[in-house]
């Protein structure tokens, strides 16, 4: 019998006189690892902060069903994966202080195949330019193959004066300290190893140039427009000057408690509760040739002053966001708001995958030869791509003017009918476990029939997913990997979950997700899990809320549809009976909104009776 999850509660008792109590327990989140079919013990306490710590309980089971128990020294707990499981695992444990006060942990687990993969790593030689006195990054991992690879070691000196360490981002740091001598030419090695610990080497070439002397980047203040308490992306470099300006770093907190997060070329800021006025914060950029800047940013905040109409369980309400301030109306909701459409619609002519902003794109050659991928604008022709695979190419969507397209059943594209851009091999950035340790590839793609298709969704975003469904001998299961595309990240894929479903005896586990709306930079979607075993069941329907992936709340209902009103977000959820099953209480309709600013989080406003 396979125990239902325990959901861990913590108490906390405050004592009267805070001066001369301890600083409470603080538990930190853990992170492990071991093979197939492997139990592993995990000194959970180690990095843990406390007087006297031990373990007071732990969840039984794991988010996939592998089972933990506490050691007998109290301090560490032993974790065995599910049969037969791979992938990243998860669970809960509580702590305790020689006072008896508590808090809790989660713990990280990723499992991964007992047999190593037949391929042993590929190194291959990597070549770059450097200036004298600069420092430059390398990923030299990109052109290597393997499944989980990491840098192991490299040469601290290289062979004409340079010097090479390991960046924290699995990168190496280059850097030159000899004087400045016309072109000359420096190398170095490195050790690399893959997630079953196999090693391989390869050498790094430097070709070195002296300064071109250019001016050192300009940062120049930017200004920007918060508008209801919604977040916004500042492009802040560009109005700066310099040569391949690149963000460094920026405030994390401003100074008036707002949030900011870097994406690329933009930073994202995320206003305070209930604020308005003028905030303000730092950011640093380098240039090419590792010369820093900095400049300040300042953004002006609005509040959220109208009110939201919303019709729910044959009612309307009108409210602030607040539950304080959310009454019956007699007002009439807004039209809803629209969004374009990223569905490219079929025209009907053999060849053709669509037309995009007059641009009209088709494909001659058949699949198992040469695919050419045509551009036809007022009679003009333009080759896009050409590639020969016995996969076909495939029309994906269309968002703000730009065509994307799969080729050889893998390969993402994005053409605005100027540039292409490769935007990733999808079964290998895509469908794969999101392993703490790093990216864990499908092995071997020819056990798997994957789908790669849009999916409808709402708000200023293209959806889609991959699904890999496993074709070979041994347990059934599939994998769905599901990605946004938005304007504010420019065009780039982002990764919003993964989830899986498999089949054993006398066990089925299944996971369902739809409902996607992004808004305010925060993804939403309905998700809901069914697991069958011989004695018991599990169910859960949910709203979730996710930032760029990293899930910060969750709600329960199964969703009805979701409303964007007047700068918010409401979340409709139906009512769910318990089915006849005990273990399946009945669920409530109830009515959320989403709070702004720092405070993303849904709060209930109304519950609709049966």
């Amino acid at each position: 019998m396979i125990n239902k999850k325990l959901t861990l509660s913590i108490f906390i008792t405050l004592f009267a006189n805070p001066s001369i109590a301890s600083e409470w327990p603080v538990g930190v989140t853990d992170k492990s690892s071991t093979v197939q079919n492997q139990s592993v013990s995990i000194p959970v306490i180690s990095n843990d902060i406390g007087n006297h710590l031990e373990i007071l309980s732990v969840n039984e089971s794991s988010k996939k069903w592998g089972r933990i128990t506490i050691n007998a020294d109290r301090k560490t707990l032993s974790y065995s994966p599910y049969k037969d499981f791979t992938g990243s695992d998860s669970f809960w444990y509580v702590l305790k202080d020689g006072e008896g006060r508590t808090n809790a942990a989660k713990v990280f687990v990723n499992v991964i195949l007992s047999t190593p993969s037949s391929n042993w790593p590929v190194a291959n030689t990597d070549t770059i330019n450097a200036d004298y006195g600069s420092v430059v990054k390398i990923a030299v991992l990109e052109n290597d193959t393997g499944i989980g690879l990491k840098l192991a070691e490299v040469n601290e000196w290289s062979v004409n004066k340079g010097k090479a360490w390991i960046s924290a981002d699995n990168e190496i740091s280059y850097q030159q300290y000899g004087e400045a001598r016309g072109d000359q030419q420096d190398e170095f090695w490195y050790v690399f190893e893959d997630q079953w610990g196999r090693k391989n080497s390869a050498k790094v070439v430097v070709s070195l140039k002296e300064s071109n002397n250019s001016s050192w980047p300009v940062g120049t203040p930017d200004t920007a427009t918060a508008s209801n308490g919604l977040r916004v992306n500042i492009p802040v470099l560009s109005n700066d000057i310099g040569s391949g300006l690149k963000i460094e770093g920026a405030n994390e907190w401003s100074k008036e408690g707002g949030k900011t997060r870097i994406f690329g070329e933009n930073i994202r800021y995320t206003p305070p509760a209930d604020f308005s006025g003028t905030d303000s914060f730092w950011y640093q950029f380098v240039d090419e040739q590792g010369r820093t800047n900095s400049a300040k940013v300042s953004v002006e905040v609005s509040a959220n002053t109208q009110k939201s109409v919303v019709e729910f369980c044959g009612n309307t309400y009108e409210t602030d966001g607040t539950a304080a301030n959310t009454q019956l109306s007699s007002l009439s909701p807004s039209e809803p708001v629209i969004f374009p459409s990223t569905e490219i619609k079929p025209t009907g002519v053999a060849g053709e995958l669509g037309v995009i902003s007059g641009r009209r794109y088709y494909l001659e050659g058949d699949v198992g030869s040469e695919q050419v991928l045509w551009m036809e604008v007022d009679g003009v022709l333009t080759k896009v791509s050409a590639v020969e695979s016995d996969q076909p190419t495939a029309a994906l969507g269309a968002y703000k003017g730009v065509f994307y397209f799969t080729q050889a059943g893998r390969y993402l594209f994005a053409h605005d009918g100027q540039q292409l851009v490769e935007q990733g091999d999808l079964l290998k950035d895509i469908v794969l476990y999101n392993a703490p340790s790093g990216i864990r590839q499908i092995s071997d793609t020819s056990l798997y029939e994957n789908t790669i298709e849009r999916v409808d969704g709402q708000g200023d975003a293209l959806h889609f997913s991959v699904k890999s469904k496993f074709i070979g001998s041994g347990l059934p299961h599939s994998y769905t990997t599901w990605w946004r595309i938005s304007g504010d990240l420019d065009w780039s894929p982002v990764k919003l979950l993964r989830t899986g479903s498999n089949v054993a005896s006398g066990v089925s586990i299944s996971t369902t997700i739809n409902n996607f709306y992004y808004f305010n930079g925060m993804d939403y979607f309905a998700y809901y899990y069914n697991g069958s075993f011989p004695n018991n069941g599990i169910r859960e329907y949910q709203v979730k809320l996710a930032d760029s992936g990293l899930e910060i709340d969750s709600a329960i209902g199964d969703v009805e549809k979701i409303i964007e009103d007047r700068g918010r977000l409401f979340v409709l959820t139906k009512y769910v009976p318990d089915g006849g099953r005990s273990e399946f209480p009945p669920i409530p309709s109830k009515l959320y909104v989403v709070g702004n600013g720092t405070t993303s989080k849904f709060v209930e406003l109304a519950t609709c009776p049966q």
